[in-house]
């Protein structure tokens, strides 16, 4: 409800009052652990989701969560484990599956970066932020016209025009090699 409206420190309170009264809600914990990775607490969103992945070992969202978490602390051999623990239970995880591409395409592993993102997009085919991703990924291997292929689609999913305007200055210099 909260995290809906994007006031995370209002969801992360509400979620803590819900394992007050229920220690064992694996999805307020889980979410606990959502909201503080966007707030870019990343210790404590490591902390609530080994909290529900404790509770409940085959928690899909708190093992994304997790991985996402430790991607941004910069563990990511720990944010891969984690990351393909929740594609193992869940194949159509796009959370893991776009970390995983993150975690490739910053290793400079353009074909299994593009491989994950791709998978983010079978399972998310309307992920703006992926096609920005993978429209990256392209201009850093020189494959422009991909590039502006997935910048463009990037631009025609999005509604955040911020996030546009972003997508659009780098369609402007794909366009510069094409």
């Amino acid at each position: 409800m909260y995290s809906e409206s994007k006031d995370y420190q209002q969801a992360i309170e509400y979620y803590k009052k819900a394992v007050e009264i229920n220690p064992n809600y694996v999805s307020a914990l889980s979410n606990l652990a959502t909201s503080y990775v966007v707030i870019e607490n990343y210790e404590q969103a490591v902390i609530y989701a080994k909290c529900a992945i404790d509770i409940y070992e085959d928690y899909t969202f708190a093992w994304s969560w997790l991985g996402v978490a430790y991607h941004y602390l910069n563990r990511d051999d720990d944010a891969e484990k984690c990351l393909q623990k929740a594609i193992e239970l869940a194949p159509n995880t796009d959370l893991a599956w776009r970390t995983l591409g993150d975690i490739h395409y910053l290793r400079k592993e353009y074909d299994q970066a593009i491989e994950y993102y791709n998978k983010a997009l079978e399972c998310y085919p309307v992920y703006p932020h992926v096609y920005r991703d993978l429209g990256n990924v392209y201009y850093d291997i020189k494959d422009y016209a991909r590039a502006a292929e997935s910048y463009e689609k990037a631009i025609q999913l999005s509604s955040d025009e911020e996030f546009k305007e972003e997508v659009e200055r780098s369609l402007d210099e794909v366009r510069k090699h094409l």
